[in-house]
């Protein structure tokens, strides 16, 4: 029988979210890490295939809220960090390798550090195979939930949107009174920003009214379609539940920034920081509002403490580049940028950030016309085109280097690409965009 877990527990996605200017971004990776972690309802496990014997050697992960042993007693996984059976909250999903089959167990050691332990054979699923796997075990118990739920959450993970909302619905159907599979659906739909989410982390709130993750949850999800009071309320309400989280202050906080309250949002940073002063994104969170308050040295400051934290994200690189620029200090912005693309060669904000820095910096000798425009076309590639702050970067660039035809051609499609959510953002695309018509280059305002 497998046992519910506590949703304040380690396990978390196969693979790393990108580094990337949003917050949002690296906040849902985190509730989704969360979410990924609770085993929903009791049920009679599979037997796996009959040949387990051909595992050994095999790399494998565990199901989401599977019951790890150590000489027979089950690990509680709530602290991640004291605890070697699950490894790293946010990042993915542990990998081990299977030792032996010690008759309804596998024995595995975990890659990242030897650690020893035993699970039952029916929680772990191949990672050259992990579809294929669970499929057959679905295949095995069609009617246990968990399993399309887990594969859900793989799917998820894998970008595969309507496959995993679909896997998530069927265990829906199968259970509809089990609220994690309703919050399950909601992270998905809340990838595209689907207002369908709302009705699912609420529905797992009226069946589970006093887990905080779920309030967490909804919170970003009005927050995303900028409803920002009543993702404060939904915050609050998580806080009051559980207030030793710093995930719930952190979420409030980029609220609070959202609504240009800086004070109140550095208040929430500040206590995610008492609360878990290990974590380099809240200290990121914290520098990304100093800046916003335009105080650079305390914004370094925090960045600084971010990147001794976890020296191998290129997210801190990137804002703390950001504040370096915007405090005109360029060549340790480069530097920084730089860095963030060394540790992620896919990172575009910190192609976009270097291009633009390149194209409008207010030093005539750190303007380097060329280099912007090749930054920002990294950064354009990477998005697809799709994102019209890196376009409006490829058009400062090609400004700078006296195309002014090129600049008018991408600002405008820049501006096309703003929706309605950023529909305050269009006067000053449309500025520059005058600029180049009358043949001048953009130039950062002074600092006051």
């Amino acid at each position: 029988m497998r046992r519910r877990t506590s949703l304040h527990r380690g396990a978390g996605r196969l693979t790393r979210v990108r580094s990337t200017s949003c917050q949002t971004t690296l906040l849902a990776a985190a509730l989704i890490a969360t979410l990924a972690a609770i085993g929903g309802s009791a049920v009679c496990l599979a037997q796996q295939a009959p040949d387990v014997a051909s595992w050994v050697g095999e790399r494998v992960i565990v199901r989401p809220g599977a019951v790890l042993l150590v000489d027979g007693k089950p690990i509680d996984d709530e602290v991640p960090a004291k605890n070697p059976a699950r490894g790293k909250a946010a990042s993915r999903y542990r990998v081990y390798k299977v030792e032996k089959v010690d008759g309804s167990s596998f024995l595995l050691t975990a890659e990242d550090s030897g650690a020893k332990r035993s699970v039952e054979i029916g929680e772990v699923v191949r990672v050259a195979r992990t579809i294929e796997d669970i499929t057959d075990l679905i295949d095995a118990t069609p009617e246990d939930a968990e399993n399309y739920r887990w594969r859900g959450l793989i799917r998820l993970d894998r970008d595969e949107r309507e496959k995993a909302v679909a896997d998530f619905t069927e265990a829906i159907q199968l259970d509809p009174l089990e609220a994690v599979y309703h919050a399950s659906r909601a992270i998905a739909w809340s990838e595209e920003r689907d207002e369908r989410a709302i009705a699912d982390f609420t529905e797992a709130i009226r069946l589970d009214p006093l887990e905080a993750i779920y309030y967490t949850s909804r919170g970003l999800a009005w927050k995303s379609i900028q409803e920002y009071d009543k993702a404060i309320d939904d915050y609050t309400e998580a806080i009051r539940l559980d207030p030793k989280r710093g995930l719930n202050f952190s979420s409030r906080g980029w609220t609070w920034s959202s609504k240009k309250e800086y004070d109140k949002a550095i208040a929430d940073f500040t206590e995610a920081i008492r609360l878990d002063p290990k974590n380099g994104l809240n200290f990121n969170s914290r520098g990304w509002t100093w800046s916003r308050k335009k105080e650079y040295d305390k914004a370094i400051a925090d960045f600084t403490e971010a990147i001794r934290l976890d020296p191998t994200d290129g997210f801190h690189f990137h804002a703390r580049g950001r504040a370096r620029a915007d405090k005109k200090d360029y060549d340790e912005a480069i530097t920084d940028f730089d860095e963030a693309i060394r540790l992620d060669p896919e990172h575009s904000s910190a192609y976009n950030g270097r291009a633009w820095m390149w194209a409008t910096a207010l030093d005539d000798k750190a303007r380097d016309g060329k280099r912007a425009v090749e930054s920002a076309m990294r950064a354009c590639e990477i998005n697809e085109w799709n994102r019209p702050d890196d376009l409006e970067a490829l058009a400062a660039g090609y400004a700078e280097t006296g195309d002014f035809a090129s600049a008018v051609k991408w600002e405008e499609k820049a501006i096309e690409l703003l929706g309605e959510d950023r529909e305050a953002r269009k006067p000053e695309f449309r500025n520059r965009l005058n600029l180049y018509r009358d043949k001048k280059p953009y130039r950062q305002k002074p600092s006051p």
